[in-house]
């Protein structure tokens, strides 16, 4: 999904969080749900050696530059288990968790409507593996 629809459905469900959460809190929810796909971003600086957000943004919109390989840190279920544990601490952490898998959940969907779903790898010991 592009970082346009992304935001604006992010906007749009953290709205209807504000009662349940405040606005605070729902403000991070928003971040949340928008801001996970900066793991994209860096992976695109990585692989090209270029700074363009509008050229990483290009990038991944074909999905075909997205090979099973590349890892996106914060799509990870490693990185989930991490923000579950660490909400324990803090509701903070359930809250990125909450605005994370909002955006996870509208991924899947687009993925599973267009048959995209193989292109995505979910964890990192699953990449190390692959990788060796």
């Amino acid at each position: 999904m592009l970082p346009k629809q992304h935001f604006i459905l992010g906007l749009i469900f953290s709205m209807f969080t504000i009662p349940y959460f405040g606005i605070l809190n729902s403000i991070i929810v928003f971040l949340a749900s928008f801001l996970i796909d900066v793991d994209h971003y860096f992976s695109y600086v990585y692989k090209k050696q270029d700074f363009s957000l509008r050229n990483a943004i290009a990038y991944f919109s074909d999905l075909r530059n997205m090979p099973y390989h590349t890892l996106h840190v914060f799509h990870t279920v490693e990185f989930w288990i991490l923000l579950l544990l660490l909400s324990y601490f803090s509701s903070v952490f359930l809250i990125i968790l909450i605005g994370i898998l909002f955006h996870l959940s509208l991924d899947f969907t687009e993925m599973v409507y267009k048959n995209w779903y193989e292109n995505r790898i979910y964890s990192f010991l699953l990449w190390l593996i692959v990788k060796l």
